[in-house]
C-alpha cells in the first residue's frame, strides 16, 4: 500500500514583516509544516497573502490526488476515511467555487459528517445507503430541517460522483438514497400597521435606514449591507443590488468582512425603483454620513466611504450585528420579536395580500424561480383564489 496522507490545512503567518503561507499534512502520522514567503508585505495585504494560500494548498491537492499520471485512484488510499475523502474534495474544488461556498462545505463536514462517520469508522469504499440513512436520521433527530439535509444531500453527491468518475468507486451509493424533502415554512410577517410601528420604534437609531430599505425592498441581509452609493440612482430614481457583505474570518478584511459582487443568484442581481420615501431616507442618511466625517476628521474610517450603511465612526456594520441590535431593539418593546430576515418576508406578503402579481413579487425579492415565490406565499393571495372563483362560476354557468 502506497503512502498514507491525509487532507491538507493551512494558514499565513507573520513574519519578519511579511505573509508565509504554512502548510501542514498529516503522512503517516506525522504532522508536517511547510513554511514558503509570499513576498509580500505583512501590511495591508492579507488578501493576496490568502489567495496565495488557497492556491498552494490546491497544487497540493492535486498533486497529491492526481499521482503521476493524472488519475485520482493513483492517490486516494484504498482506506481512506469517507469523511477524509470529503475534505480532500472540497480542497480540489477551491479554485472552482467561491469562498462561501467551501466555508459551507467545510462547515458540514466538521460539524456533523465526522462525527457521524468517523465515531463509526466508515470508509469510502464501505459506505453504504444505509449509512447515509442513518445520518440523515440522526440529523432528523437532532431538529435539522428538510432545507438542511438537502444540503448535505447535494455535497455528499456531488464528491461521490467525482469518485465515480475517477474510478475511486464503482458505484456511487446515493443512487439508492431517496432525497430528502423540503418542509416548506410560512415565513411570519408584520401588519402594514406593526410595520409603522417598527419604523418609528428605529428612528432614531444607527439601523434605521437599513430597516426602511430592508422593509420596502425584502432585501436580503447580505444585500442591504453591499449596497452602495453608485448603486442609488437619485436623478433617475433606481436603487440597484449589485453586491453583497459576508463575514469570512479568514479570507476577510481586518474585521473578517468581504464585499464580493458574487450574489446568490443571477436573479439576484436587479435595479427597482427608489421609492419616495426611502429615497428621502437615504438622502437623510448620506447627508448625516458627511456631517459625521466632518466632525470625527481623521478618526473617520474612509475605507468604505462607498459604502451605504456604515456606523457612526464608518466602520462597515457586520452582519451579525445587524441580526443581534434588530432582536435587542424589539426585546424592550411591546412589537413581537420576529427575526431581521422576516423584514424579507413583510416586503413579499404585504405585496402578495394588497394583489401584487406573483411574478412581479419573484423580480422584486430577486428569486430564481417563481416557483419559489409561489411556494412561500401563494397563500396569502386570496384575491387569486376568488378571480379563480368567479371564473369557473362564468365558464359553467
Amino acid at each position: 500500500m502506497g503512502t498514507s496522507a491525509k487532507p491538507c490545512t493551512g494558514s499565513i503567518q507573520e513574519k519578519n514583516g511579511v505573509w508565509y503561507t504554512v502548510i501542514q499534512v498529516t503522512i503517516n502520522g506525522r504532522r508536517r509544516s511547510k513554511w514558503e514567503t509570499t513576498r509580500l508585505r505583512a501590511n495591508g495585504n492579507k488578501r493576496k497573502a490568502l489567495a496565495i494560500l488557497d492556491e498552494r494548498k490546491y497544487q497540493y491537492v492535486q498533486k497529491f490526488m492526481s499521482g503521476r499520471s493524472g488519475n485520482l485512484d493513483r492517490g486516494v488510499d484504498n482506506n481512506i476515511l469517507f469523511s477524509d475523502f470529503l475534505q480532500i474534495w472540497i480542497d480540489s474544488q477551491r479554485a472552482n467555487v467561491s469562498s462561501i461556498t467551501s466555508g459551507s462545505r467545510e462547515s458540514m463536514l466538521n460539524s456533523r459528517i465526522r462525527g457521524f462517520f468517523d465515531h463509526r469508522g466508515i470508509t469510502l469504499q464501505q459506505l453504504s445507503p444505509a449509512d447515509i440513512e442513518g445520518f440523515y436520521n440522526n440529523l432528523r433527530h437532532d431538529g435539522r430541517s428538510g432545507s438542511t439535509l438537502i444540503h448535505y444531500h447535494q455535497f455528499m453527491n456531488q464528491a461521490l460522483e467525482a469518485a465515480v468518475r475517477k474510478d475511486i468507486l464503482l458505484k456511487n451509493p446515493m443512487k439508492k438514497v431517496d432525497r430528502p424533502k423540503r418542509q416548506q415554512v410560512a415565513g411570519q410577517f408584520y401588519s402594514k400597521q406593526e410595520v409603522e410601528q417598527l419604523l418609528a420604534l428605529f428612528e432614531n437609531d444607527p439601523l434605521y435606514a437599513l430597516i426602511v430599505v430592508a422593509v420596502y425592498y425584502g432585501m436580503r441581509r447580505s444585500e442591504l449591507l453591499g449596497l452602495k452609493w453608485c448603486d442609488i440612482d437619485f436623478e433617475r430614481n433606481t436603487i440597484s443590488v449589485e453586491n453583497k457583505v459576508y463575514y469570512d474570518k479568514e479570507r476577510g478584511d481586518d474585521r473578517g468582512l468581504v464585499i464580493s459582487n458574487q450574489l446568490k443568484t443571477a436573479s439576484s442581481r436587479r435595479t427597482l425603483p427608489l421609492v419616495p420615501f426611502v429615497k428621502n431616507t437615504l438622502l437623510q442618511e448620506k447627508a448625516a454620513q458627511r456631517e459625521r466625517q466632518l466632525l470625527f476628521k481623521q478618526e473617520y474610517h474612509r475605507e468604505y466611504l462607498d459604502m451605504v450603511f456604515v456606523d457612526s465612526v464608518g466602520n462597515l456594520f457586520k452582519p451579525g450585528y445587524v441580526t443581534k441590535h434588530f432582536h435587542t431593539i424589539l426585546e424592550g418593546s411591546t412589537i413581537k420579536p420576529l427575526r431581521f430576515h422576516d423584514l424579507r418576508h413583510t416586503c413579499a406578503s404585504l405585496l402578495v395580500i394588497n394583489g401584487v402579481d406573483m411574478k412581479l413579487v419573484q423580480r422584486w425579492l430577486g428569486h430564481a424561480n417563481y416557483s419559489t415565490t409561489a411556494d412561500i406565499y401563494s397563500h396569502l393571495d386570496a384575491n387569486a383564489q376568488d378571480k379563480t372563483a368567479v371564473a369557473i362560476t362564468e365558464i359553467l354557468r
